[in-house]
């Protein structure tokens, strides 16, 4: 058995609203329970205390008049379809009372005369407004979920922006460092020679390229081999396999001798490190040995 509909008549007048009860007696749709308020007052009070699923409502009341009706109707029970019902017949009043918020307007006068059509009326009411309520409910889901995927995109964006913020200062933290870099070893006294592990050169220092009258180009991806004699770059690669395999620093007195140039003695210091992806590099420092030096300066004379 189909669930009755509840329905609220607001109406002062006793004779509308027994020409109501009338032609609500015998519905065709389903059963109906039909109370009864003869003042606005009384018919909010009705809404908070009984479920309510249509409101047919008089516009001329002796506590309300015109569409403040509706609004206050509507207010008391958004979800309560409205159905107006009024002595005139009036198009303009009807369009003006759908805007404020009701499902449907008849003329009190057609009741006498179609008294299916109060009925109709009613059930059409109330499936307008399921299907408005059903449309703000997506509205309102919708509004949330774009709330909720802008709210996401504006933290996502500003986890980006620190993001871009923080790498920003560490490139120009990079730089400064490589800056600082690159002024120390350009002003060594000592030659300054960073290898991989395959022996192959991978920075040499501006000392080094003046005294070798060669440029930074001329040493990177090469090798001992390619670059030094032969007997100096064996024992380069020599000492310097050494340093790696036993991953400590190791110091060694070597002849060096640049081209066109006799060899002397440099103390060479090799220590192993390892670049930010985990490869092995090798650092070699070379310094003349100068003590030597004036010892055998001190020979000769």
């Amino acid at each position: 058995m189909a669930e009755a509909v509840n329905i609220l008549l607001i109406e002062d007048s006793p004779r509308d609203a027994h020409i109501v009860q009338r032609a609500l007696a015998h519905p065709e749709g389903g059963p109906v329970d039909l109370a009864w308020s003869d003042s606005l007052a009384d018919g909010l009070l009705r809404l908070t205390r009984q479920p309510i699923d249509v409101v047919l409502l008089d516009l001329e009341l002796p506590d309300s008049e015109g569409l403040d009706a509706i609004v206050r109707v509507r207010d008391q029970a958004p979800r309560v379809a409205i159905v107006v019902l009024t002595a005139n017949d009036d198009d303009r009043l009807a369009l003006r009372a759908l805007k404020e918020g009701a499902q449907d307007y008849l003329a009190k006068g057609y009741l006498k005369v179609y008294r299916h059509l109060l009925e109709r009326s009613i059930r059409y009411a109330i499936e307008r407004k399921r299907a408005q309520e059903a449309l703000r409910q997506a509205r309102d889901e919708l509004e949330q979920r774009v709330a909720e995927r802008t709210a996401e995109l504006t933290a996502a964006n500003r986890t980006l922006q620190l993001e871009i913020a923080d790498r920003r200062r560490a490139e120009e933290a990079a730089v400064a460092s490589q800056a600082k870099f690159q002024a120390f070893m350009d002003n060594s006294p000592a030659w300054a020679f960073l290898k991989d592990a395959a022996g192959r050169y991978l920075y040499v220092n501006l000392p080094f390229q003046q005294r070798s009258h060669t440029t930074l180009d001329h040493w990177i991806g090469k090798t001992d081999a390619e670059m030094w004699p032969a007997e100096i770059a064996s024992r380069l690669r020599e000492h310097d396999r050494l340093a790696l395999s036993e991953d400590r620093t190791t110091e060694t007195f070597e002849p060096m001798g640049l081209p066109g140039q006799p060899p002397q003695e440099w103390l060479m210091l090799r220590f192993p490190i390892r670049d930010p992806s985990g490869a092995r590099l090798l650092g070699v420092i070379a310094r003349r040995n100068l003590l030597r030096a004036q010892i055998a300066g001190t020979r000769d004379c």
